[in-house]
């Protein structure tokens, strides 16, 4: 089953802007009701649009056991029959000549959902539904074309069904799914508190496309600093994108989830785009808990001790590694013409009241950059602990689960 998604009237037909226009764009615009800021719709980057949608959902045949992520290495491999239904999801709406299609290049990432074993049921903890955002960008150069982009997410329903439910909470893990022990933990946690579940399985299938910026620190900044504002900014705006569709699909299938609570948890990589997920529609968020999370995405894809092993953007320095002073030139640069980071976006949703949770240790996401996240929500409430990256997954986290849903509970109104 296809869907439309939610309408994309400010961006009808528009082209994406180039990046001195987007950096002319950034303008920010206040809602009078004090509830929230919004971005000026014109930065948000455009995609092809289905009725004026921003893109399609397509259902997953159910049931769904699990998951596994894979890494695009070859580009030029087959599709396979999924590959060729999520295709034809946006070409039906192309009419008799549509475009060609081309899928993610390398360094992307696909998901394959899996079916429980032949003659067996689901396991209790599994997702009641499975789904695809798909979503394209055109190019007529040299001839029409429809990069495709795709997102998964898996729905489940709190454990006790006779029970009121508390709302319905957007889970978006790290990269590639991770901690993926962690993350299937704090969902079934949240479940069994109460909670509705929208579980994004992974980034977008684009978010990890290679790229590489080559900066010379003798030579102006900005050409470069406005392409990978461009290109992040299209990373964090698909999540952004994907999540809002998301949560209008599970509304359409039951319509009484619209009045619960909205609240958002975001992890490592999934708590750096989090202010931008927020930042399309703040009005409809009640709490928000980023653990392991930093502002400045170029600047934490540059300094990680992840950046190997995610691979997603490479910095490459003429003459050779710079001082980090060079560094930081280059984010303050970047940041002044990055609308759509979450530098840029997390003042935008402090309205929404936010739980830190922070490694004082952290490499992965540097811990100094999770401090300029922190400055730039306001100062909320924060948990620390003098932990690395992943200690603070997989041990305080999990000591602290009971205190984090009494928080979330306390910040959507409903009883700890």
């Amino acid at each position: 089953m296809t869907q439309h998604t939610g309408p994309d009237s400010a961006l009808r037909g528009g082209a994406i802007p180039g990046p001195v226009a987007a950096a002319l764009c950034f303008l920010i615009t206040f809602v009078c009701a004090g509830r929230a800021q919004q971005i000026d719709p014109d930065v948000w980057p455009a995609r092809f649009t289905v009725c004026g949608d921003r893109g399609v959902i397509r259902d997953i045949a159910a049931p769904v056991a699990d998951w596994v992520v894979i890494r695009v290495r070859d580009p030029g491999l087959r599709p396979t029959r999924q590959d060729l239904e999520d295709a034809d999801a946006i070409l039906q709406h192309c009419g008799d000549e549509p475009p060609a299609v081309r899928f993610e290049r390398e360094g992307g990432m696909y998901v394959r959902f899996r079916p429980p074993p032949e003659g067996t049921e689901p396991a209790d903890g599994s997702p009641v539904s499975a789904f695809v955002f798909i979503s394209a960008t055109r190019s007529d150069e040299p001839d029409p074309t429809l990069e495709l982009q795709r997102t998964w997410f898996a729905f489940y329903q709190p454990v006790d069904k006779n029970a009121a439910p508390k709302g319905v909470v957007l889970v978006v893990p790290g990269m590639f799914g991770t901690p993926e022990t962690v993350a299937e933990a704090l969902v079934q946690t949240l479940r069994h508190a109460g909670w509705h579940v929208l579980r994004m399985v992974t980034q977008p299938s684009r978010f990890t496309e290679r790229v590489v910026f080559t900066i010379d620190p003798e030579a102006d900044p900005a050409p470069v600093a406005l392409e990978a504002a461009r290109v992040l900014g299209d990373r964090a705006a698909e999540c952004a994108y994907a999540a809002r569709a998301a949560y209008a699909h599970v509304e359409r299938a039951d319509p009484r989830l619209a009045s619960l609570p909205r609240a958002a948890i975001g992890m490592s990589g999934g708590a750096m785009a989090m202010p931008t997920i927020l930042a399309l529609e703040p009005e409809r968020y009640g709490a928000c808990v980023l653990v392991a999370g930093g502002a400045d995405f170029w600047a934490i894809a540059a300094l990680s001790n992840y950046a190997d092993w995610i691979d997603a953007m490479r910095v490459e320095w003429i003459g050779g590694p710079p001082p980090r002073a060079a560094i930081d030139r280059f984010a303050e640069v970047y940041r002044s013409v990055a609308p759509l980071d979450n530098v840029n976006t997390a003042p935008l949703v402090r309205a929404i009241p936010t739980l830190m949770i922070h490694g004082t240790r952290d490499r992965a996401v540097p811990s100094d950059l999770g401090d300029l996240l922190w400055e730039r929500l306001g100062r909320p409430e924060r948990w620390s602990a003098p932990m690395g990256h992943e200690m603070l997954f997989f041990v305080y986290l999990p000591r602290r689960s009971a205190d984090l849903i009494d928080w979330l509970d306390g910040a959507t109104g409903g009883p700890p």
